[in-house]
């Protein structure tokens, strides 16, 4: 079938999601010839059968997509159409990026020894507790609106630092602010990718699948600090395939 990313073309070519996708730029990457995990599960997972329509935009971060305007779209799409199985989320990446990364981390850690002492107190585990809660805002909106849907959500990977988009990063320049030694700089990101591994591990149910993907990517499959490249977006989609075809065959 197709990718929509505008329902009322989707409504005029008379056709109903199978599946709904709300995310971030891991669903909606925009650089041509890169492509994004929307594709490569239309694509290389099932193979053009089912309708997909995509709510995602780069940027957004979990707690505001089950907010506000946000959280009205999910839900009156939810509610709208009986026609879905599967609502899969990408989100929580942005939620500990660039100035929320800023928020974490003490203004001058470049005495640190070890990349806990980076952390200003309490975090990353506040912050990992209030997306959290977006996810089990996510799961209340789904039981809700369209208890038979299955959630598929992710963990994003390992970054490769200071890998630019044209004049754009996310991770390391806010890392360089807070003056955190390069030697711990990775260890702090990993200690972010991991611990909200361990949160979506912690949701897992038969209506909600966590697929990790940590540890999936190799230097040169990333585009830039927060993207996989094509091939990337091919791999990760991979560590998919099992679940996404098991809920829809």
């Amino acid at each position: 079938m197709a990718v929509y990313w505008d329902e009322g073309l989707m409504q005029d070519e008379g056709r109903s999601p199978d599946v709904l996708a709300e995310g971030d730029s891991w669903f909606s990457y925009w650089i041509p010839g890169n492509g994004n995990l929307m594709d490569r599960f239309d694509r290389d997972v099932w193979k053009d059968r089912y309708t997909i329509l995509c709510l995602a935009y780069p940027g957004d971060e979990a707690i505001k997509m089950v907010d506000g305007h946000s959280r009205w779209v999910l839900q009156e799409t939810l509610r709208g159409y009986s026609t879905i199985r599967v609502l899969l989320f990408s989100g929580g990446g942005n939620d500990i990026a660039a100035d929320n990364l800023l928020k974490l981390l003490r203004p001058d850690c470049s005495g640190a020894t070890d990349y806990r002492a980076c952390f200003r107190d309490g975090q990353p585990g506040r912050r990992l507790a209030e997306i959290e809660h977006a996810y089990r805002d996510l799961v209340a909106i789904r039981d809700l609106y369209r208890p038979e849907a299955v959630i598929v959500t992710h963990n994003y990977d390992y970054a490769v630092l200071g890998k630019r988009l044209l004049w754009m990063a996310w991770l390391d320049p806010y890392l360089r602010l807070a003056k955190v030694p390069k030697a711990l700089r990775e260890d702090v990101v990993a200690e972010f990718i991991d611990g909200f591994a361990d949160m979506l591990a912690g949701l897992r149910g038969p209506g909600f699948e966590f697929v990790k993907t940590s540890g999936t990517l190799k230097n040169g499959d990333w585009a830039n600090e927060l993207h996989p490249n094509a091939n990337g977006f091919r791999k990760i989609a991979g560590k998919f395939r099992k679940t996404l075809l098991r809920r829809l065959p």
